[in-house]
């Protein structure tokens, strides 16, 4: 049979192009309400401890469950990422998160990583995403307005966002729905020091704290819904992000206006293939 890492698409000799995540928190694979967000890829084996998130049932047929923040004691610890096998925190690495949120409105967490020497993290101001990584001295940063994203966000659709941390090609992306909101080059060598990480919430010291977004730390409940967020060694190309956003996109509906299509994607920059 084929490899763990080998899986068909439509049928014998089809290859799956997606790129393939390294850790992988999914609340569509997470049936046993244990306080723990199972890494669905094992590789790492780094699980993610929640507390007060609820997994819920969505009106999403793509995705089905998604883990519910509150906005005020909801967190999702994944620990220390320096930790992890090979340390990628020197690494390029992607990062993709599904979310909704019924109010785009203040300063949100969705992910952070590190604190505020080393660190990054993805963080919402009213409609705006903002990407901020920080290596000591050094930080760079993307703002980018979601415009009608953010109407669709808070008409209930799920949001597929990626960031891309690429330290070999010196720059920072930031997409959303599969489309590049923005990229700015950077310095940074490490994303993040040694500082708990999480997503939903910060966990200690927000992530990317006093660098090119100013003071974060006044910051840290979401509120909303997170259906899946997923690691990825090395920097996803837009052809990448393309593939993985494909059945999430927004597009027109006549009933509703807007749609949004989750699907499950897939710290491994490995294909999947047929045997």
């Amino acid at each position: 049979g084929p490899r763990p890492d080998r899986v068909l698409r439509a049928g014998p000799g089809t290859v799956d192009p997606r790129p393939v995540a390294g850790l992988d928190y999914d609340a569509n694979k997470d049936f046993n309400a244990n306080n723990v967000a199972e890494d669905q890829v094992g590789f790492l084996g780094r699980n993610a401890t929640l507390n007060n998130v609820a997994t819920v049932t969505t009106n999403q047929s793509d995705a089905p469950q998604a883990y519910s923040f509150d906005g005020s004691t909801s967190t999702a610890n994944f620990g220390n990422f320096e930790t992890l096998v090979g340390n990628p925190t020197d690494a390029s690495t992607s990062f993709e998160i599904i979310w909704r949120s019924p109010s785009l409105t203040g300063e949100q967490v969705l992910f952070e990583i590190g604190g505020g020497g080393d660190g990054m993290s993805l963080t919402l101001d009213g409609n705006d995403l903002r990407l901020v990584a920080k290596d000591g001295g050094n930080s760079d940063s993307i703002v980018a307005d979601l415009g009608t994203l953010g109407s669709a966000v808070q008409q209930g659709n799920f949001l597929h966002t990626v960031a891309v941390v690429d330290i070999d090609g010196g720059v920072l992306q930031l997409y959303a729905d599969g489309e590049l909101l923005g990229e700015v080059a950077t310095s940074i060598l490490d994303y993040a020091g040694g500082n708990a990480g999480g997503f939903g919430s910060a966990i200690s010291d927000t992530g990317g704290h006093n660098g090119d977004l100013g003071a974060l730390n006044q910051i840290d409940f979401f509120t909303g819904e997170i259906a899946a967020f997923r690691v990825y060694g090395g920097a996803l190309t837009a052809e990448d992000v393309e593939l993985l956003a494909e059945p999430f996109k927004i597009v027109p509906e006549p009933a509703t206006g807007l749609l949004l299509l989750l699907t499950s994607g897939a710290f491994m920059r490995r294909r999947r293939e047929t045997a």
